[in-house]
């Protein structure tokens, strides 16, 4: 058994991989795994940045390369309180899919079929 541990953020996944134990880092598609274990599992860990397809990607290589059974996405997904730990387990109640793109005049959100314009300052 293998667990992939996939972070869309580093403020998100470092706190972990400076936990793990044995590591050695390997480079593929211009990510950083991370590989070695966690409490006495293996684990491979990697931020793969912040998009569906990124996710995706990292995915297809955990399962590919490092034949990892199992596949945890972690990050606070919206879910942003201090009382959260590290490690600690959120129940999602709702989920909303939302994309984004990059058009000339700056980012915008689709979020359910409309679109939403988001200033220029907003940081991803």
């Amino acid at each position: 058994m293998r667990f992939g541990i996939i972070g869309p953020c580093e403020d998100e996944i470092m706190p972990f991989i400076y936990k793990m134990d044995s590591k050695i880092i390997e480079e593929s598609a211009k990510l950083k795994f991370h590989i070695g274990t966690y409490l006495g599992i293996d684990v491979v860990s990697l931020f793969c940045g912040v998009c569906k397809v990124n996710a995706a990607i990292a995915t297809q290589i955990l399962i590919s390369k490092y034949d990892v059974t199992h596949i945890l996405v972690v990050g606070v997904a919206g879910a942003i309180d201090k009382t959260l730990k590290l490690a600690g387990l959120e129940r999602q109640e709702e989920r909303i899919q939302a994309c984004l793109t990059r058009l000339q005049n700056g980012y915008w959100m689709i979020l359910n079929g409309q679109t939403i314009n988001l200033p220029k300052t907003s940081k991803f």
